[in-house]
């Protein structure tokens, strides 16, 4: 969401949310819950217009994930969801797809190929050693470029900034 609306600053952005199983990404933008989106579009009829909401956010929109489904998985990976994908390159500069948690399901592993990388997020409570090797190590299986590394929700008070960053540097000088 922060990298989507940073973006916008400068570039017309669209935030797609992906994460067709426990999306919370609409409400964060104050739309309501399982408002149309993504799942209705790819599996009805329509124009994304339709479906592409504003924000507060000057030159940010963003297309919520829509309603369950059961086959989210299948939705991600059909020829309809890559079609609709290149048609929005027409209409953004830049589409950020926020995705389920890599260890959840494979649709983020999938996402990353499709896009051609991915910012790995990854919250300061569970990026220890292990846990980002086997994050890297996943996503580099996978032959998917990894573009940045986040690590968010730090405490400062708990663990210093440059005590994580020190331990990390290993893994993350490639």
């Amino acid at each position: 969401m922060t990298l989507a609306q940073s973006l916008a600053k400068s570039e017309r952005t669209l935030l797609v949310d992906a994460d067709l199983r426990m999306s919370t990404l609409g409400m964060r933008f104050g739309l309501p819950f399982r408002l149309r989106g993504l799942t209705d579009l790819l599996l009805f009829d329509g124009r994304a217009s339709d479906f592409i909401k504003p924000t507060d956010t000057a030159n940010l929109d963003i297309l919520p994930a829509g309603r369950l489904t059961e086959n989210p998985s299948e939705l991600i990976r059909s020829q309809e969801f890559k079609a609709l994908l290149k048609q929005l390159q027409h209409s953004y500069d830049r589409i950020v797809i926020d995705t389920p948690p890599m260890k959840a399901v494979k649709d983020s592993l999938y996402l990353g190929q499709l896009a051609g990388g991915v910012l790995l997020v990854m919250k300061a409570s569970q990026s220890g050693e292990k846990a980002l090797k086997g994050a890297l190590e996943t996503i580099s299986n996978n032959n998917i470029d990894i573009d940045g590394i986040v690590i968010n929700q730090l405490n400062i008070a708990t663990a210093p900034a440059a005590e994580i960053l020190h331990s990390l540097a290993p893994l993350i000088a490639v």
